[in-house]
C-alpha cells in the first residue's frame, strides 16, 4: 500500500510525523510533495519546519534542511539547539553554515 495521495491540513500527519515515516520508507516524492503543502499552509509554524529541516536531513538535502532551519528561527523557533544533537540532521552537523547557524543561537 502507498501513502495517500493528499492530506487535509487539519490532519495530524501533518506536523512533520508522517512526512518523516514517508521519507524513512521511500515515498520521496509524495513526502516532499507534501512537506512543501505543509510548510506552504502553515509557513509561520515552527514544528513543521523543524520535522521539514529534519525530512531534509534524512534525504541528505542539505541546503534545504538548513534553508528550514534558518526559517524556523527566523519565525521564533526556540529550540534550535536542539538540532546539534538530531540524527535527522547528522548530514549537515559539520556544514560551516549550520555551525554558524548554532553559534548565532548560543549568543
Amino acid at each position: 500500500m502507498g501513502p495517500p495521495t493528499y492530506i487535509s491540513p487539519s490532519h495530524e500527519s501533518i506536523s512533520g510525523v508522517g512526512l518523516l515515516i514517508r521519507a524513512v520508507h521511500g515515498y520521496f516524492g509524495s513526502g516532499i510533495r507534501e512537506l512543501q503543502k505543509a510548510v506552504a499552509l502553515r509557513p509561520d509554524d515552527t514544528s513543521i519546519l523543524y520535522n521539514a529541516a529534519c525530512t531534509y536531513g534524512i534525504l541528505g538535502k542539505k541546503s534545504e534542511a538548513i534553508a528550514m532551519l534558518k526559517r524556523a528561527k527566523r519565525v521564533g523557533f526556540p529550540n534550535l539547539d536542539w538540532a546539534a544533537p538530531d540524527p535527522d540532521l547528522a548530514c549537515i552537523h559539520k556544514e560551516p553554515e549550520f555551525l554558524e547557524l548554532l553559534a548565532q543561537v548560543s549568543c
